[in-house]
């Protein structure tokens, strides 16, 4: 469904924290935000921010916290992994990969 393109895959990561361990990349128009190697969420090319509302570590939690105060949202406004992968979909965004399968 999703193709991994070499071109895409070398696109540098912009970091959010000063560890890099929050980061964004743009991958075809799309803003996507990874906590480590998680895609943990993105905002589509209508301008819609979705972040996942499950978090893995602390760190991850952190991550999520600052992107829900970054964009004005709330707990309930985030979604639940297969709703997340679900909505991603629907936006034609490529969410797979670090824990995300």
């Amino acid at each position: 469904m999703y193709k991994q393109t070499k071109e895409v895959a070398e696109m540098p990561k912009t970091k959010i924290n000063s560890t890099g361990s929050l980061s964004s990349r743009i991958e075809n128009g799309v803003t996507k935000y990874y906590s480590y190697a998680t895609c943990i969420g993105y905002i589509s090319l209508s301008g819609r921010v979705v972040l996942i509302g499950e978090h893995f570590s602390v760190t991850t939690s952190r991550h999520l916290s600052i992107l829900r105060d970054k964009h004005g949202l709330e707990k309930g406004d985030t979604f639940e992994v297969d709703a997340f992968k679900k909505r991603a979909e629907l936006d034609n965004v490529n969410v797979v990969g670090g824990w995300i399968f």
